[in-house]
């Protein structure tokens, strides 16, 4: 009731959407801008986690523009997984089936699927790169868009133009495409993800022995059930000992596919087929910097790379596990992800969260509503095992039942708690 419309005798019109993906998840923290010939525009309105924006009071007869943006963590929602399948469809085994997955996929925005578009989004996924340096990590196509081809979906448009404006328009939607991710996985707002369950565990495993400091040698991974492996990507620790290189043996592993950083490396690999080895899958070179095992310095994490594995064509997810002399790392075998109960709950003033985390990294505490709004969000590194955090009812600044979500690589687990006036 606030701007008449059409048989109302108004003079302005209302201009309102819902911004989602192509699997209906609303997208928040988009920027819906709208333009016109008029001084005060253009307007501009970020969206929450309902993906709607809004535009009250826009004069009749005047033509509007209306554009979607986001940018930043590009990362979201793009894995080894998205290479399996864009390469997939490169080579015609199996096709991306939608066109906003094939716009996904072009991550350097050339209008075409290649190998560069793997490029990118490997060093992207290795923590080589941020951001795509060829495009943004969101597109928003016109929700009444019309494509062609499902393969060929370019152009297609993105502004929505509203010619000589003379009633309300309601549904101006568009779809938002995360680049990158074909498989459909990306966090598109605060609400909780369903939590992905682990198929299985591959385990690759090597020799124990003990180093001296300066000494050169080699680690040789193997595998007993890398059979049907198709991709996997980790992130492997060494503490104690510098990475020279990796080298493929059994598998194609190129510098194309390992990023070395101080302390840990980056792996991501994928195969045209299904690969079954018994023998050294790759090997790396190292120099140790101290008298240590081998054993206590090489730990399999999530720290920068989520640790995980596509197995057959299904493209089941794994977990991966290191082993040393077929003895289990304990960094991945003897903790579990968990979020615990808060306590005291209900609670008055203050009331703990307690966690456990299989590896140390870096984990999320969001704090959220019924409407999943976010409230509050504490990010920090947290040690392997149990971890604890205090917060306070005046931090929140708001009673009844309340969510508790804690993320950390790709575990996800959330919980209900109760504050009491």
């Amino acid at each position: 009731e606030i701007c008449g419309g059409e048989g109302e005798g108004g003079s302005a019109a209302i201009i309102q959407g819902l911004i989602s993906t192509e699997n209906g998840e609303m997208v928040s923290a988009a920027q819906a801008m709208i333009n016109a010939s008029l001084p005060e525009y253009p307007l501009m309105i970020m969206t929450e986690d309902n993906g709607a924006f809004a535009f009250p009071d826009n004069p009749l007869a005047y033509d509007y523009d209306i554009t979607v943006a986001k940018d930043g963590d590009d990362v979201n929602g793009v894995s080894t997984l998205d290479l399996v399948l864009i390469q997939k469809h490169i080579l015609g085994l199996r096709l991306l089936d939608s066109p906003y997955k094939v716009i996904a996929a072009d991550a350097n925005g050339d209008q075409k699927i290649s190998g560069s578009d793997l490029v990118q989004i490997r060093k992207l996924i290795l923590g080589v790169t941020a951001s795509f340096p060829d495009n943004t990590s969101w597109r928003f196509v016109d929700a009444d868009e019309t494509f062609s081809s499902i393969y060929n979906p370019w152009p297609f448009t993105e502004l929505i133009n509203l010619g000589s404006l003379n009633h309300n328009m309601m549904n101006e939607d568009f779809v938002g495409v995360k680049i990158g991710d074909v498989n459909g996985n990306v966090k598109a707002n605060s609400r909780p993800l369903p939590e992905v369950r682990s198929a299985g565990t591959l385990t690759f495993e090597v020799a124990d022995r003990a180093v001296k400091a300066g000494e050169e040698f080699s680690v040789a991974f193997s595998s007993e059930n890398f059979e049907d492996v198709q991709g996997y990507q980790m992130t492997l620790a060494h503490a104690g000992l510098k990475a020279k290189q990796v080298r493929g043996e059994g598998i194609d592993i190129t510098s194309a596919n390992v990023a070395i950083f101080d302390g840990y490396l980056t792996m991501s690999w994928n195969g045209d087929q299904p690969t079954s080895s018994d023998e050294v899958l790759f090997s790396i070179d190292f120099v140790a910097g101290k008298d240590i095992r081998i054993s206590d310095a090489l730990a399999i994490n999530s720290r920068q790379t989520v640790a995980e594995a596509y197995i057959s064509e299904s493209l089941s997810t794994y977990d991966i596990a290191l082993t040393t002399d077929g003895i289990a790392n304990t960094t991945i075998t003897n903790t579990v992800f968990a979020l615990h109960q808060n306590q005291p709950n209900p609670f008055v003033e203050e009331t703990a969260i307690s966690f456990t985390l299989p590896e140390a990294n870096e984990a999320t505490i969001k704090i959220m509503d019924v409407t999943g709004k976010l409230i509050m969000k504490i990010t920090d590194l947290y040690e392997q095992g149990y971890n604890e955090i205090s917060i306070r009812s005046d931090e929140i600044q708001t009673s009844g039942v309340i969510y508790y979500q804690l993320e950390s690589g790709k575990h996800v687990a959330t919980k209900k708690m109760i504050i009491i006036e």
